[in-house]
């Protein structure tokens, strides 16, 4: 698992997007599992794909969803 953060308060996990979606230049939506509610970032579409492409200063990274959640149980 690999949650990426896209703003200040919201995280993504970059394993679950089906598709992101610039409504104006500055929304985007991100799609997620089989939801047809997206998540809605008050941002430019270039930012949350820099964000969900890979940048280190935004991204947490898990070793895999089990162990995470036996730590936190």
């Amino acid at each position: 698992m690999k949650l990426v953060r896209v703003d200040h308060s919201k995280y993504i996990n970059t394993d679950r997007i089906n598709a992101v979606v610039e409504y104006n230049p500055n929304e985007t939506h991100v799609f997620t599992g089989d939801s047809y509610e997206p998540f809605v970032f008050n941002q430019p579409i270039k930012k949350v794909l820099d964000a969900i492409c890979g940048s280190e200063e935004r991204s947490v990274e898990y070793e895999d969803a089990e162990n995470y959640r036996r730590d936190n149980n």
